[in-house]
């Protein structure tokens, strides 16, 4: 397995060095995002600016966080694939026969524009099942890009609630995942805990490269508490927990619950939840339930609104379940850090994301079934202002050093160049 080295190049990502950029083989690039990630669209985007034929298709009928709102146009580039009805995330059979109309929709796409190399990254297997074959006719590389182990994830979150048939369904995709990752031209895996993989699933070593995910420092520039998003929502004097991303199977929303209750009594304490689907739902109806006026509950915000909410918080907070750590690896930490602010990670501390922040010394991580544990470690931070400021002080320098738009979209270069080298292209 490589591990795909980075390296710093000083200048601006737009416009620069654009020969550093150039493919010889003339390669038509085409990023699948399924679940619509920021930081992939960024990098997309980016590197187009560069003079790289890269096309980002993404998923326009799902929910996503932190999105820039121009998705919502038709950008030169980037293309949203629907479905004929509103998506149905809760509903197994009508989501399933939805994910096939969708992929049926994408081959559509890419019969008409015929790229050289797809990447295909947070696709559910029976999409990549199909996108896969379409790209194997056609003589197209197909790279599988890791996001999440999927079909551990369907066996372990579906098994806990329908224990036969879940389980019969995640046995059958996990092997249907194997049989996609062995097909593949090339596997990117996002963290060392997904290595195993190699072995497990029978993997060419060689065919493989570990590239951790990332974010795009400049999305999120260092801004104040006191601006136009926390005067609005009433949180510029406030001391605020801010939670931003999606609430599934795999997080457990009780302990934001739990968080409003322990300061229900301090008038000055918010807990800010930026979500939407059944997890944020349920948490409304409990904060209406039990009368818990500082939890503050809103849906998505738009890239261009989400960087003043992240920076209205005094603390950042991400909740991962134990079963849940094997196979993901939650991308919304390395957001988190480019905004200064420390970080309360109810999370396993083995996760690639828990060990970041704990070796960056940029926030405090708590096993996620420790409901003692997170609110006494949010205690501390709350009083304990130098340790925030030391926390967000590390965060930010970090993801300076390492997120850079440069840094990343010469890196991204090296996996498209190292993929097309190995297949002779």
């Amino acid at each position: 397995m490589i591990s795909v080295p980075s390296e710093s190049i000083p200048g601006n990502a737009v416009g620069a060095c654009k020969d550093e950029f150039h493919l010889s083989s003339n390669a038509r690039v085409v990023l699948l995002d399924y679940g619509k990630y920021q930081f992939l669209r960024s990098t997309a985007a980016l590197l187009r600016a560069n003079g790289v034929s890269i096309t980002y298709i993404y998923n326009s009928a799902v929910q996503a966080a932190n999105q820039d709102s121009s998705l919502s146009s038709n950008c030169s580039g980037e293309i949203g694939i629907g479905v004929r009805s509103r998506f149905e995330k809760y509903s197994p059979v009508r989501r399933w026969m939805q994910e096939i109309e969708w992929a049926n929709n994408c081959i559509g796409f890419l019969e008409a524009t015929r790229p050289t190399i797809l990447f295909s990254a947070n696709t559910p297997l029976d999409v990549q099942k199909r996108v896969a074959a379409w790209c194997r006719r056609n003589g197209v590389l197909f790279v599988f890009w890791v996001q999440d182990i999927l079909g551990v994830a369907i066996r372990k979150l579906f098994g806990l609630r329908w224990p036969l048939v879940g389980d019969l369904a995640g046995r059958y995709y996990e092997r249907l995942e194997a049989k996609l990752l062995r097909e593949s031209d090339h596997v990117i895996l996002i963290s060392e805990d997904h290595c195993h993989l190699v072995e497990t699933c029978n993997l060419d070593k060689n065919r493989v490269l570990l590239v951790p995910n990332w974010a795009i420092v400049e999305e999120f520039p260092e801004l104040p508490k006191d601006n136009e998003w926390s005067r609005e929502h009433s949180v510029s004097k406030t001391f605020n927990f801010v939670y931003s991303g999606t609430l599934g199977m795999k997080h457990n929303p009780n302990l934001l619950l739990k968080l409003a209750q322990q300061f229900s009594g301090t008038d000055n304490v918010r807990i800010i939840v930026i979500s939407e689907g059944l997890g944020a739902d349920r948490l409304r109806s409990e904060r209406n339930r039990l009368g818990l006026n500082n939890l503050v509950i809103l849906p998505f915000q738009s890239l261009e609104r989400v960087r003043f909410a992240l920076a209205s918080a005094d603390v950042l907070l991400a909740l991962l379940d134990r079963n849940a750590s094997t196979f993901c690896v939650p991308s919304k930490v390395l957001t988190y850090l480019c905004t200064g602010r420390p970080l309360l990670l109810a999370i396993p501390s083995d996760n690639r994301a828990a060990r970041l922040v704990s070796e960056l010394k940029a926030g405090i991580v708590v096993p996620p079934e420790s409901d003692r544990d997170f609110l006494k470690a949010s205690l501390h931070l709350f009083s304990t202002a130098s340790d925030r400021k030391r926390m967000g002080e590390r965060a930010r320098c970090y993801a300076e050093r390492e997120f850079r738009s440069e840094k990343v979209c010469r890196n991204f270069m090296k996996v498209v160049r190292t993929v097309l080298e190995r297949h002779g292209v």
